[in-house]
């Protein structure tokens, strides 16, 4: 990722000084600005080193821009911890919680404009993205990936030649479904908190792809895998970084990433997209790009861990409380009740084997 490189501040212009979004832009080089406000930050708690981190995966100049006035604006008004926790909760919480965990509660922005850009988002009449065209969606992705999954190069059992590996291929949302999906008004709500901060850190996802969140099930946003793997992608294992080829992705896994599935992931570590039916567009470089900047952020700022620990406590046996006292209470409050269902089939119960070959029994377990 480059630099910024706009000009730097002259030493006789203070951050107080600079009154607009343009001047900001003109005279302040952002991660200078950034890191300047974040130095006068009390220490005690993790809330300037975790938007360090949140502004340096930022994979869009503009998206880092629009961080550091927030975090600029926010200081001035001793805001900057509920910066930190609604960026953790309208997009952390949101893309890591999957399969329905969308908070049901989220720290609202601190930014004063962020009100009227969400009342914008709510005067859309949109429709709930739903489960139930996923087959046909299924089918249109993996004419586009050629039946195999993009990752492991693995077949769908009906389309593998004779001898080749093959298992069970799915869908996999880089925007999770969850994100589309809303049964009322206040669920819809919630949902353009979410959209606002992807809009506004993010930019492209609106102003080239004009994704809205009743388009989560367009082409672009899904790319066919391995059912075990597209478990991993969901909750953040594994991301797909950008490189300087379009359409050429390096794998970059995380702690606890399943070493069963390792053997089966490209030994140069890379990846390349190909369209194999042109009438369906291939996976976004935007949206992956959105998916491996929020999970970098969730492994470096310690999120992930947090989460997933909150989710457990949520699916726990003491109703929802770890044994030992340590579990978050607000957090895990924050959690929408859909998690229940949702976390069991992730946390607890075991992926199904994929569909065995015919005579394939002695074959390695992940495609037998």
């Amino acid at each position: 990722m480059s630099s910024p490189s706009s000009p730097l501040t002259p030493p006789d212009v203070a951050l107080a000084d600079v009154e607009s979004e343009s001047q900001f832009g003109d005279w302040v080089d952002d991660r200078t600005a950034l890191n300047t406000v974040l130095e006068g930050y009390p220490p005690g708690d993790d809330t300037a080193s975790f938007l360090r981190t949140f502004f340096h995966y930022l994979p869009e100049r503009e998206g880092q821009h629009n961080l550091a006035i927030d975090v600029h604006d926010t200081a001035q008004v001793g805001n900057l911890r509920q910066l930190r926790n609604h960026l953790e909760q309208a997009l952390l919480q949101a893309m890591r919680a999957k399969g329905g965990k969308t908070p049901a509660t989220i720290t609202p922005s601190p930014r004063p404009a962020a009100e009227a850009a969400t009342e914008e988002l709510a005067s859309h009449h949109v429709q709930a993205a739903t489960r139930d065209n996923q087959s046909g969606l299924k089918e249109r992705c993996q004419k586009r990936d050629g039946h195999r999954c993009v990752v492991t190069g693995g077949w769908h059992p009906e389309h593998a030649p004779t001898g080749a590996l093959s298992g069970s291929l799915e869908a996999a949302h880089i925007i999770p479904l969850a994100l589309g999906s809303f049964k009322n008004d206040v669920e819809l709500q919630g949902l353009n908190i979410i959209w606002e901060a992807i809009y506004r850190y993010f930019p492209s996802i609106r102003s080239r792809l004009h994704l809205e969140l009743e388009d989560v099930n367009r082409e672009e946003n899904v790319i066919t895998m391995y059912a075990p793997l597209h478990h991993e992608f969901g909750i953040f294992k594994f991301i797909l970084e950008q490189t300087e080829t379009r359409d050429r992705y390096r794998i970059k896994t995380f702690k606890n990433f399943s070493l069963f599935l390792a053997p089966f992931l490209p030994g140069d570590g890379f990846v390349t997209l190909r369209s194999h039916d042109g009438r369906y567009l291939l996976p976004d470089p935007s949206l992956l790009a959105l998916h491996a900047a929020i999970g970098n952020i969730l492994h470096a700022t310690g999120s992930a861990e947090r989460i997933d620990k909150i989710l457990r406590d949520l699916e726990g046996a003491s109703g929802g409380l770890a044994p030992d006292g340590t579990t978050d209470i607000s957090a895990l409050l924050s959690m929408n009740q859909l998690s229940l269902e949702s976390s069991r089939d992730s946390l607890q119960k075991p992926k199904p084997a994929a569909p065995p070959l015919p005579g394939g029994e002695n074959q390695k377990p992940m495609w037998s």
